[in-house]
């Protein structure tokens, strides 16, 4: 990866940091920021020599968007370099985990159960991980990714394997189950793994234990050849049982060092602490957990005192005025009493209060009547005195009442997709990323390829967006969610088919949040945004869309 190196700033987003190794090893990554959205990601630079069968594989793995894989973020090209872009991993790994202490039955058949769903997925996609090690399984909160199984299949790591490699997942899952069982990462690879009996490990082991792993490693089990095979015998599990990590160092005390200490492993099935503190996730390096020795931690344990000599302290009420003596004469002056001359101002005020009510229902009562409706001046209005036996309808309809009109059926637009679009080029505007436009999740997002000028470097006159909507509505605006500005943004009354056609609804810059508000709705079942002019972004002309929404 000569390319790249510490400081080195790609498409005016990625800043990165530092090389590190994988943990599958040969290969490498690099450690950056995702300025946009201020996280920290693995860029994969592809060979010189890699052909275009990489592009279209990342492309396809970045379609898997479950939490059970270390996920593409990204995919780019510059001028001949590719760079692919994944999550970073955080949390820790199962080595990390294993360290507190070995998993319970439930612990680990619940883990090893998510895995294998996981890998069940990408296998019928095509896609195995090949080299199953405790370092690749990441836990985070609830979360369990698989590290690596998109950047080795992107790599071609996985080549040399073939058809092999969903059977050495297979293999792998055993290890890993026997691992979280017992502490001992068996070499899967070999035919011969150097592993003791799990009932040696485990006495209380249940058959379908063994079978899932010394069954699997040591060549006994041949029914079980897939994912789909591994989960049906390991049977259900209960995803309450998965360890919750928790990164957030406990504080005693607002001055007290930090110190560093191990993960916290804890069923959610616990009863949790009442002092445990929010868990923050923390982002370790993609390097294998190294177990930091538990601290120590002193905690101050209160007791009640029970000294004889020393009596509790029981607060003593002290009196305003001096006790007296029940058998003393209070010699003291009357007093006045406060109560009863309260009560006379209270009567007094009441008595003036009625006889102001009184004297106002008696004015109101002798006053001449008003007419009941008045017109806007406030004069009684004409137009409603009616003369006795004169009370049929003016237009000779002898009192018959008109049937209501019913409203027309108002259909409130909903998007059912978006398709980029890109008709006089290779239709390859990132369509990967083109679901995010109307995901309702604000801080994904949609950008188009990088060009040399505002006007697509002259190769075209525009490049597209299509919405369709789940059926034909009434649309009025189109509200763009961007992090552009400028360029230039036509919304047609059209589709995919003749993205350049139909009526322009209307057309402007982007600047943010980006309203577009047509001078007469229209009825329609699909729009298209078509940007013939490109907005400029820190250098870059591209297109950034968070978010597409209509009314």
């Amino acid at each position: 990866m000569a390319n790249l190196q510490a400081g080195t700033v790609i498409v005016a987003r990625y800043d990165v940091t530092a090389r590190t190794q994988v943990p599958w090893g040969t290969g490498e990554a690099w450690e950056a920021t995702d300025r946009i959205f201020s996280r920290n990601v693995l860029i994969y630079e592809l060979s010189a020599g890699a052909d275009s069968a990489a592009m279209d594989t990342a492309r396809d793995i970045a379609q898997i968007t479950q939490d059970g894989i270390i996920r593409i973020v990204d995919i780019l090209t510059k001028d001949d370099h590719r760079y692919v872009i994944t999550e970073k991993p955080d949390g820790t790994t199962l080595f990390g985990l294993i360290a507190g202490g070995t998993l319970s039955v439930r612990q680990a058949r619940a883990i090893i159960g998510i895995v294998a769903t996981t890998l069940k997925d990408t296998h019928e996609r095509g896609y195995a991980h090949g080299s199953l090690t405790p370092a690749h399984i990441w836990l985070s909160g609830s979360r369990i990714a698989i590290h690596g199984l998109a950047a080795r299949n992107v790599l071609g790591d996985n080549k040399a394997l073939g058809d092999g490699a969903i059977a050495r997942d297979i293999r792998g899952l055993a290890a890993l189950f026997y691992f979280a069982l017992t502490g001992i990462m068996p070499d899967y690879n070999s035919r011969e793994p150097n592993i003791i009996p799990l009932v040696d490990a485990l006495p209380s082991a249940e058959h379908d234990l063994k079978k899932l792993t010394t069954g699997i490693l040591m060549g006994n089990t041949a029914l079980i050849h897939s994912a789909e095979a591994f989960l049906s015998t390991l049977g259900p599990w209960n995803t309450d049982d998965i360890p919750f990590i928790d990164l957030q160092p406990e504080k005693l005390s607002s001055d007290s060092p930090e110190e560093p200490r191990p993960v916290v492993r804890t069923s959610t099935r616990a009863t949790p602490s009442t002092g445990r503190a929010e868990r923050i996730p923390g982002t370790p390096p993609v390097a294998p957990y190294k177990h930091s020795p538990e601290p120590s931690t002193t905690r101050a344990k209160i007791e009640p005192v029970t000294s004889p000599q020393t009596p509790p302290m029981i607060p003593q009420r002290t009196p305003v005025l001096s006790p007296r003596s029940a058998a003393e004469p209070d010699q003291s002056p009357p007093r006045r009493n406060r109560h009863a001359s309260s009560t006379v101002i209270t009567l007094v005020f009441f008595g003036l209060f009625l006889l102001g009510g009184l004297v106002w229902a008696m004015s109101t009562f002798n006053a001449p009547y008003e007419p009941a409706i008045v017109a806007p001046s406030g004069r009684p209005d004409p137009s409603v005195d009616v003369v006795a036996g004169d009370d049929d309808n003016a237009d000779g309809s002898g009192g018959e009442t008109a049937e209501p009109t019913t409203p027309p059926k108002v259909v409130v637009p909903v998007i059912a997709s978006a398709k980029a679009l890109d008709p006089q080029g290779d239709e390859n505007e990132h369509p990967e990323l083109e679901d995010r436009l109307v995901d309702g999740d604000s801080t994904s997002i949609w950008y188009s390829r990088t060009y040399s000028t505002p006007n697509f470097g002259n190769l075209k006159t525009g490049i597209g967006i299509e919405i369709s909507l789940e059926e034909e509505s009434t649309v009025s605006s189109v509200l763009v969610s961007s992090a552009n500005t400028g360029g230039n943004i036509e919304i047609r009354a059209t589709n995919a088919k003749n993205p350049e056609k139909g009526k322009v609804l209307a057309e402007g810059p982007l600047d943010g949040e980006t309203q577009f508000r047509f001078d007469d709705s229209v009825d329609t079942d699909s729009l298209v945004l078509w940007f013939t002019e490109l907005p400029v972004q820190e250098g870059q002309n591209r297109a950034f869309i968070y978010e597409i929404s209509v009314t």
